[in-house]
């Protein structure tokens, strides 16, 4: 039996390759359109969302596992495993957190084998948290003591995303018609930067992928630089590596991966979107 079991929200974007790869597991979202409600990742893609949006023009929404769905998915491990320590999507944007707690305590006794860390983030946010989770458990660390340790690391991640397709956030309701005018008009772009579990806006003007990387790794001097995340939603190779190359410019880590959004963080992000997480000393 093994003794501690890192799980995650599948919001968290990591591929199903790191669960193979690692003694890691995730619990996936769902994604709701008009012809039904689908699991992410098995039953739906990223590139479904964004052909879906293409076709229809209509939004696709998101909605965490059920609380009997939550409390199955521990009762299942811990059946292999003497403790589960899982990492929830922020709780300021979904009900995932609540969800797992409510599950713990259906769990009677066994609840207490279950350790939940809000990591008041998403996608690539949370990977760097379940990076340093997975550290911490190599190093022979308890769930009780990484819960306790991420509970105060979270405030040192860095987690933002630069925009490309201003139409997603309309059709979602996170701008509306007047003020999306006026941005395509002017030839603002967003980016939306993760403050306290929630992602906060900004309009910049005319700002491009340059200026976007330089604004974000302003003070490199603070930047944990053991590690990088970068999430895009549909980019080639060579967009890749030119985001790549920027931050090169400014920023060099020991570490770099490159994930593609899930349907679920897609759905709200649109199409090219680049986000970049990393950690704070």
């Amino acid at each position: 039996m093994n003794h501690l079991l890192i799980t995650a929200d599948g919001v968290c974007d990591l591929p199903t390759s790191y669960i193979k790869e690692r003694e890691f597991d995730i619990l996936w979202s769902y994604v709701n359109v008009d012809t039904g409600t689908f699991l992410d990742r098995w039953e739906i893609t990223a590139s479904n969302v964004i052909e879906y949006y293409e076709t229809q023009h209509k939004k696709a929404t998101t909605s965490p596992p059920s609380v009997e769905e939550y409390a199955e998915f521990f009762r299942k491990r811990l059946e292999t495993n003497d403790v589960i320590l899982h990492i929830s999507i922020t709780s300021a944007m979904s009900e995932g957190y609540n969800h797992a707690l409510q599950a713990k305590k259906q769990l009677g006794a066994n609840g207490d084998r279950v350790f939940v860390v809000d990591s008041m983030s998403v996608s690539v946010g949370m990977a760097i948290l379940i990076t340093k989770a997975l550290e911490l458990k190599k190093k022979g660390q308890s769930a009780s003591e990484i819960q306790a340790y991420l509970n105060e690391y979270r405030h040192k991640v860095s987690l933002s995303l630069l925009i490309s397709n201003l139409d997603y956030m309309l059709i979602n309701g996170q701008v509306n018609e007047r003020m999306a005018k006026r941005i395509k008009i002017l030839k603002f772009r967003p980016v939306l930067k993760m403050v306290d579990g929630k992602f906060k806006m900004k309009i910049i003007a005319g700002i491009s992928l340059p200026r976007y990387v330089k604004n974000i790794f302003k003070y490199p001097e603070k930047i944990d630089k053991s590690l990088l995340y970068i999430a895009h939603a549909g980019l080639e190779a060579k967009e890749i590596e030119y985001v790549k190359q920027e931050i090169l410019k400014i920023c060099e880590f020991d570490n770099t991966i490159v994930i593609e959004t899930s349907a679920a963080v897609t759905s709200s992000c649109g199409p090219g979107t680049v986000g970049l997480s990393f950690a704070y000393k």
